[in-house]
């Protein structure tokens, strides 16, 4: 769990609503770095609203505040809004065994998505 993370979040995010607190939950749920591994929903009432968590998570991944990353079997979410492209390519290069011009190509591409969408000032 890392305040950091919320609090950067909280400051930053444009979006409302469901999908906001769908973010501010991840985000509250996120390590230092901003990565978070989801855990499975088990009860039935979590179930039914699963599929609007997922709608969120989608709209947010579009929109480049949270980056969707699928390795093998396992998914995680990178909480990017969070930080600057400078902290997102250093977090590439250390968490995810990048090279600098991988890391640049990755934060480009997570910047371009942000300011498509109106995210990133």
């Amino acid at each position: 769990m890392s305040i950091k993370v919320a609090r950067r979040t909280m400051r930053i995010a444009c979006c409302r609503g469901n999908k906001f607190l769908v973010l501010f939950a991840l985000a509250n749920s996120a390590d230092d770095d901003g990565l978070y591994w989801p855990v499975f929903w088990n009860d039935a009432d979590a179930r039914a609203r699963k599929s609007g968590v997922e709608e969120a998570i989608r709209s947010l991944n579009r929109s480049g505040e949270v980056i969707q990353i699928r390795t093998g079997y396992t998914i995680f979410f990178w909480i990017a809004i969070a930080f600057t492209p400078c902290e997102l390519k250093e977090i590439a290069m250390r968490r995810f065994w990048m090279n600098d011009r991988q890391a640049t190509v990755l934060v480009s591409e997570i910047v371009i998505r942000q300011q498509k969408s109106g995210v990133r000032l």
